[in-house]
């Protein structure tokens, strides 16, 4: 077992993050490169046109509200990336016992988007209709300027400068609403109402 240098806890030779503090654990020569080669480890979760901005590295997951009834924090091993993209944020959680984690949140999902800083971690928090998502990152530099693409990006989205000029697709917007079910951000009548919309208009 490793200790950790910022806090001294000891931390499993497997993690790359300490679940006590989040410091990540390695020497400056094991640093990842660009976030360009980080991006591609997601690649098969990215849409066709969608493009990452941003990967923030940290170790544990706080839910908040309605999210999940029966797990409050989650930590991984491997620690908890947010992808920020030009279409949504996905909080991935790796190596977990029971399996990987990963959640999904499209930008109008969003209603605020916030750092809390605090002594010894920041949180990035995310607040949708179905509860809070706070994501710790270590790079508070970093978040700010993935804050500022995000709340962009959302008033970007809501004056229609979602960078197409064709209507979303709605075989592809039904697949949204359905994650957002699955995560208890749409109750089972707002999915149900949702769905038949797009279904009239395929």
């Amino acid at each position: 077992m490793h200790s950790c240098p910022s806090c001294g806890a000891g931390v499993e030779p497997s993690h790359s993050f300490c679940e006590k503090c989040g410091a990540e654990i390695g020497s400056a020569d094991t640093e990842t490169a660009p976030n360009t080669e980080s991006f591609d480890q997601y690649a098969e979760h990215f849409g066709p046109e969608e493009t990452p901005q941003y990967i923030l590295k940290g170790a544990t997951l706080k839910t908040e509200g309605n999210i999940d009834s029966a797990k409050s924090s989650l930590s991984g091993g491997g620690g908890v990336k947010t992808i920020v993209t030009d279409e949504r944020v996905f909080i991935h959680v790796e190596k977990r016992i029971t399996g990987d984690d990963m959640r999904t949140l499209p930008y109008e999902s969003i209603n605020a988007v916030n750092l809390d800083t605090g002594i010894i971690n920041n949180f990035l928090s995310l607040q949708t209709g179905g509860g809070t998502y706070k994501v710790q990152v270590l790079d508070k530099e970093e978040a700010k300027n993935a804050i500022e693409y995000i709340r962009t990006r959302k008033r970007e989205l809501a004056q229609g400068g979602g960078g197409s000029t064709s209507d979303p697709d709605p075989t592809e917007q039904l697949k949204n609403i359905k994650e957002l079910h699955d995560q208890g951000v749409l109750s089972d009548e707002e999915f149900e109402t949702k769905k038949r919309e797009l279904l009239d208009k395929i």
